[in-house]
């Protein structure tokens, strides 16, 4: 899979600089350490944890997402995954 390009619908302030997209790159087996895996629930944070590792973007800027842009970015993470999305997030197709 490809990188992931998502356009967000409130720009979000990394290393000083406005984003108004998100690239998100496939993840490899470094960047899901401590990533829950099993049978429990995936917590949200987890995905925002790796969402930061993909994009090259801090956690604090990470955590600047509007609810849906989050959402959306955890569906993507998912859909590299092959796991099921938290509610409201869709995987890509």
């Amino acid at each position: 899979m490809n990188n992931v390009e998502i356009e967000l619908s409130k720009p979000i302030t990394a290393h000083g600089e406005t984003l108004s997209r998100l690239v998100l790159r496939e993840p490899v087996a470094g960047d899901l350490r401590d990533f829950p895996m099993g049978l429990e629930k995936i917590p949200f944070s987890a995905f925002l944890d790796i969402a930061a590792r993909i994009s090259g973007v801090p956690p604090s800027s990470i955590n600047q997402l509007s609810a849906r842009d989050a959402l959306r970015v955890a569906g993507v993470i998912s859909g590299f995954l092959d796991v099921t999305a938290p509610a409201g997030g869709t995987p890509p197709s």
